[in-house]
């Protein structure tokens, strides 16, 4: 008989028993806590170091190298529970038009005789209400089944809720009293996921919650995931996802007061390869050339198909994707900034693990996506974390003295994304790194330039010469990326009139340092503005007012679309971008 133990996580508390020679980290997903493995669980990246008690003392290990051959007692970092995570953008009101509505009813009793069925008064008594003939009015067999008691409860007057898709009409519940339905946007980012609830007569947002992506188990980016789907199965990856988007809602409603099955229609962004595990698609193509989606328009699927915990006629509805790695996210971007109206030249970018970013006016545009990897959030870095408590967030000189900020204003653990840049600008300034991004000085000697010196060297925040190099390769690609994009329109860099910096990292970074190391090449600090979370602004936008999301999904099909991969003179740009730049005169 195969042998169990017992791994227990704190300060969790949670017990989970395993068989002999299982992995800590498929532990860790087992007792479904929260962590990472932001190399896919390679033993690269070093993010899953963990403490643990054994028989024989207490170790330091990698989860996801340690075999579990007896009891333990694992202790989890407590400061990843507290990342940062984006919830606020740009907003813009709109007029309220889901497709969710509340009407009165008054349905007719049927006599003795009389040939009509309970469906066909019901029918005729939301034609009545709406004008809608009863015959394009479609009663699900679920809620027939009710129906009759609430029609004996109330004499007949009641309440309905219909869903109109341009299409067709839906009853989605029969009620006793007047019912408040809700809507709720869901941004689903490779990092964070990001929820808005609203009430469904006037887009009002009544809750904003956000989670850490769950599926950072299984690595930092899309492409580490990807790979573990291929290898795996999805199965894991899909479930994740749906799972955290149920929590997510559950969350929601419990901040408002109210239950999930007040939620009858849900909007969901997200990128390409996300998109695709939320709905089950297996993200080969995305992975193998020529790099397409499996699914690329905007659908409308049911909760019973999903099953994320809402009304159980709930809709869902996914915005569209453009192409390959620019998803759906970007498409909401896009809502959110009406790029369908700008006359400036804009560069709409929002950099995560990949660079999405958009090019154009509103009468010609291309998109492209570019690998920039997990640097801008933290992860390859020796000493990189999210954006989260005990993060240095911002560095810069005073006085000629380098200082930095951290987050909660706590001893510095670590260095985010927007620290990572600042930083880099500084030793810039300073001549502790030049344009090739070579340390100079004690730092070359010593192979690293310190931020923050603990007790000890672990204790110590330091930028290494590999740090500086993940730095370069990421802003390379970003930069190159938008260099590609010009020559389609034939313009410079230097002739966009507007940047808008999406997403978490774009709200948090200085511009300054941004242009100081060559991420937006030929592109001046004051031409760059902060959007925020737009692509849950773009969701929240699609969720209130159906014109609004086929607005979204007619702007996405006129994007054009760049292959980075086979564009001749992307490497020649990418190995020239590795250079920084000398400051701005």
């Amino acid at each position: 008989m195969e042998r169990e133990y017992a791994v227990t996580f704190l300060p969790d508390q949670k017990t989970v028993r395993v068989p002999e020679g299982t992995l800590l980290l498929e532990a860790e997903r087992l007792a479904e806590v929260e962590t990472d493995a932001l190399c896919g669980g390679h033993g690269i990246c070093g993010k899953c170091k963990r403490m643990i008690q054994t028989g024989s003392g207490k170790q330091e290990v990698l989860a996801c190298c340690f075999p579990v051959r007896e009891d333990l007692q694992v202790w989890l970092p407590e400061r990843e529970k507290r990342t940062r995570i984006l919830t606020e953008g740009v907003r813009r009101e709109v007029r309220p038009d889901s497709g969710i509505s509340v009407v009165p009813l008054n349905v007719l009793p049927i006599c003795a005789g009389e040939p009509d069925s309970i469906q066909e008064r019901v029918q005729q008594a939301a034609e009545r209400e709406t004008g809608i003939p009863a015959e394009e009015i479609r009663i699900v067999p679920r809620l027939a089944g009710s129906m009759y008691r609430v029609l004996q409860e109330t004499n007949g007057s009641c309440f309905g809720i219909l869903y109109q898709n341009g299409r067709q009409t839906e009853l989605l519940e029969l009620c006793s009293e007047k019912p408040e339905p809700y809507l709720l946007a869901v941004d689903i980012g490779t990092t964070t996921l990001a929820g808005y609830l609203m009430k469904a007569d006037s887009g009002k947002i009544c809750a904003k919650v956000s989670r850490v992506n769950p599926q950072t188990v299984f690595g930092a980016d899309v492409i580490t995931r990807a790979d573990y789907g291929l290898e795996h199965g999805i199965q894991e990856l899909t479930q994740a996802i749906r799972e955290a988007v149920r929590e997510l809602a559950g969350d929601a409603a419990k901040a408002a007061g109210i239950v999930p099955r007040q939620i009858f229609l849900v909007a969901i962004a997200g990128n390409t390869c996300m998109h695709h595990l939320f709905l089950g698609i297996s993200p080969e193509a995305l992975v193998k050339a020529p790099y397409s989606p499996v699914v690329r328009e905007s659908m409308e699927l049911e909760e019973q198909e999903i099953s994320i915990g809402i009304h159980p006629q709930g809709k869902i509805r996914m915005l569209p994707n453009l192409a390959g790695f620019v998803g759906a996210d970007t498409s909401a971007c896009l809502l959110a900034a009406e790029f369908d109206r700008r006359e400036q030249v804009t560069l709409l970018l929002d950099i995560g693990t990949n660079g999405e970013m958009v090019l154009g006016t509103r009468e010609r545009a291309f998109a492209c996506s570019t690998a920039a990897g997990p640097a801008f959030e933290g992860a390859k870095i020796s000493c990189g974390m999210r954006g989260a408590a005990g993060a240095i967030d911002h560095v810069w000189l005073e006085d000629g003295n380098i200082r930095y900020s951290v987050i909660g204003k706590e001893k510095p653990t670590g260095i985010c994304g927007s620290g990572l840049l600042d930083a880099a600008a500084v030793f810039l300034e300073c001549g502790i790194l030049d344009s090739s991004g070579v340390f100079a000085g004690e730092a070359k000697r010593q192979q690293k330039a310190y931020l923050y010196r603990g007790e000890n060297d672990d204790e110590s925040i330091c930028l290494t010469q590999k740090d500086i190099g993940e730095l370069q390769l990421a802003k390379a690609a970003i930069a190159a990326g938008i260099r590609i994009l010009c020559e389609k329109l034939q313009i410079r860099p230097e002739e966009i009139e507007k940047v808008l910096i999406a997403g978490a990292f774009g709200s948090y970074m200085n511009p300054a340092s941004a242009c100081r190391i060559g991420l937006l090449p030929g592109i001046r600090p004051e031409r760059i503005e902060a959007v925020g979370n737009a692509a849950g602004e773009g969701a929240r936008l699609a969720a209130v007012s159906r014109s609004e999301w086929k607005r979204c999904c007619r702007m996405a099909k006129k994007i054009g679309f760049v292959e980075l991969a086979a564009e001749d003179e992307f490497s020649d740009l990418f190995v020239e971008e590795l250079e920084f730049p000398e400051p701005f005169a």
